[in-house]
This record gives C-alpha cells, structure tokens and sequence, in this order.
C-alpha cells in the first residue's frame, strides 16, 4: 500500500481513488487502470515509489535482508 500511495502523490491522483483500486484488485489490476491514464512513465513512476517505499521500510524497521529463513 505504501508503494501506491506513494505512486498516487507522484501521478497527481487523488490518493483515495487509487486506494479503492488497491481494495479491488491486485497489484498488477492496479498497474493496468493507472496506465490507461498515464502511459509509459507509469512503469519508471512505480520502479522509484516501490524503491523509495523499501527505503522508508528498512528505516523504519531496519533491514531485514541480512535474516535468512530456512
């Protein structure tokens, strides 16, 4: 979700718009309906959001890539 709120700011939709599409549908579902109205930059757009929501995560909670599951 935090991808996508993130991504709603960056396209200049109306944030609860775009989390009703979230309760709807699945990530890719989402991706579809926001690239009938933005196109190409819809795919660079969500590659810097999912980025900068992982960086705002592993601030917040620190990283967890160095635990391994087994």
């Amino acid at each position: 979700m935090r991808t996508f709120r993130l991504l709603a700011a960056a396209l200049g939709e109306e944030p609860d718009a775009v989390a009703a599409l979230v309760a709807r549908s699945d990530d890719a579902g989402v991706l579809a309906a926001l690239a009938e109205r933005h196109g190409k930059q819809l795919q660079e757009r969500y590659a810097e959001c999912r980025a900068e929501a992982r960086r705002q995560l592993v601030a917040e909670r620190g990283d967890p890539s160095p635990t391994r599951l087994l």
